[in-house]
């Protein structure tokens, strides 16, 4: 017989067995694969998923649900992958999306019991553990996915059409043998799933739900939404809402079962004796880093910046990536002058046809860091004009050389015109709009571009002064804006500014 191409004996059977693994995180593409097949042969070019936002997004809870462990089949990223990937096939442009991204599995469930299919929810499989599953027990009652049913279908006040004697065992009232692995590991599963609600439900701002959960930074820019902080909030509140309905779901089992927890009559390791009793809930952090961190970084991790000073706490900014831009390059190079128009021009310059286009050579990504010695990279957006956008970016940076050739040679006067071409190609490339009044004069581009840049950094400093304060005054000591802008630490200090692309 073969096995996946090589020949394999009767009596090898059994060890090429034991290689196997249970997870199905190839199930996606195979159902996405076949779903474009038949798409194709009707002559349509789109296939779609509908997975509830939290299950797609798939944050992390505790340390067995991280890296390789963790689901990412229908992950806005691997959607943007098979999408890709499918239309490179088909040679022509293929749609793949989920239309339930921003919606709970409550919210789901609610649109089945309002469709009047509620007799359909005993017959739905959600269990991960498939291989488990017998004509009695359809689902483990242990597994992430199983757990999120019970809660979805409670918070959907559905949970009469959905059978408790489908699961192996109740999470909520039934004990779990601590003596077996596997139950072990539902058993902190649980608590850290619900341990993550109530930490979501405690949060009270977007900055600090990205800076619990800096994993959530790799999805912003698949989400299409209109900027890094839109997409951020829109998760934060879609969270914030799941974490509401797990709270308010336990709540009720708590009331119907409170008898049995006064009189001590439930299990003590079932999963609302855990809850009842605050000492003996087994979680674990929400998010287990193994990563080594630097003491001083300022850098991006995705689509979000973080930042840390002097060893102390992570944290995340929102809405302020330009002022951030400005800072991370001053901190790359420390004691060095550089012009405003300078800075500005080349990140205007970098974000362009990003990331398609980085202009970053491939010796210089390695260890999963993506090395810039320029302005980190961006996503310009939508433009007016691709060719010109191409050309208005090619001489920014012939006007980075050219205003290096004027200062050795003193040129103070080319160096004030190279200043003004450069405040108005910063002010066309952000706004994408035409060069028509080329010969105008910039001079009131130039204050423009000053002030825009004294503000950026302002307002990047304003949000760091919210959760660091000592950080945000090394940053106003140090920084020094005028015609010339500098930063200067006087102690010399060590700083990751190296953006993360695949952490």
């Amino acid at each position: 017989m073969r096995l996946w191409g090589a020949k394999v004996a009767p009596q090898g059977l059994n060890q090429a067995c034991k290689r196997c693994q249970y997870t199905q995180r190839s199930r996606s593409f195979l159902y996405v694969s076949i779903g474009a097949t038949i798409a194709g042969m009707l002559g349509l070019r789109s296939v779609r998923f509908y997975e509830n936002g939290v299950i797609s997004l798939n944050l992390p809870v505790c340390a067995q649900v991280v890296g390789g462990r963790a689901t990412r089949t229908t992950h806005p990223r691997v959607m943007k992958g098979f999408q890709d990937i499918i239309s490179l096939v088909a040679g022509e442009p293929f749609t793949i999306e989920n239309p339930y991204i921003w919606k709970t599995k409550a919210d789901v469930v609610k649109v089945i019991t309002e469709a009047g299919c509620h007799d359909l929810i005993a017959h739905s499989m959600t269990c991960t553990h498939t291989w488990e599953m017998t004509n009695q027990h359809t689902h483990c009652g242990g597994c992430s996915q199983c757990i999120d049913r019970r809660f979805a279908v409670l918070a959907a006040k559905a949970d009469q059409y959905d059978p408790v004697d489908h699961y192996k065992f109740d999470v909520f009232t039934q004990s779990r043998d601590a003596q077996d692995e596997k139950k072990n590991v539902d058993k902190i599963m649980a608590a850290a799933y619900l341990e993550r609600a109530n930490q979501v439900k405690g949060l009270s701002n977007v900055a600090q739900f990205v800076s619990s959960y800096p994993d959530v930074g790799r999805v912003f820019k698949f989400l299409n939404c209109n900027s890094a902080g839109q997409a951020a909030q829109r998760v934060f509140d879609l969270y914030k809402q799941h974490a509401k309905e797990v709270m308010g779901a336990l709540d009720e089992l708590l009331g119907r079962h409170r008898t049995a927890i006064r009189e001590r009559t439930l299990p003590g390791d079932c999963l609302l004796q855990t809850a009842y009793q605050a000492n003996s809930v087994i979680s674990m952090p929400a998010v287990v880093s193994a990563e080594k961190q630097p003491e001083n970084f300022f850098r991006k991790r995705g689509a979000v910046w973080e930042t840390r000073f002097q060893g102390r706490n992570t944290i995340c900014l929102i809405n302020v990536d330009k002022g951030a831009e400005y800072i991370n390059l001053l901190l790359a190079f420390p004691d060095r002058e550089s012009s405003v128009y300078e800075i500005a021009v080349g990140s205007a310059a970098n974000a362009i046809d990003l990331p398609a286009n980085t202009g970053v050579a491939p010796e210089d990504i390695e260890e999963g860091f993506l090395v810039t010695q320029g302005i980190p990279q961006g996503d310009a957006g939508d433009v007016a004009d691709r060719q010109a956008l191409r050309e208005w970016q090619q001489r920014a940076r012939e006007l980075l050389s050219e205003i290096e050739e004027a200062r050795e040679a003193g040129d103070h006067a080319r160096i004030e015109e190279i200043e003004e071409e450069m405040a108005f190609l910063t002010k066309a490339m952000e706004g994408g709009k035409g060069l028509g009044g080329r010969q105008r004069k910039a001079g009131d581009k130039r204050k423009n571009v000053r002030d825009a840049f004294r503000n950026a950094v302002d307002r990047a400093i304003k949000q760091i002064e919210k959760y660091d304060k000592p950080l945000a005054e090394h940053l106003k000591d140090t920084i020094k804006i005028s015609h010339e802008v500098a930063y200067r630490p006087g102690v010399p200090i060590t700083w990751d500014v190296r953006p993360i692309v695949n952490g």
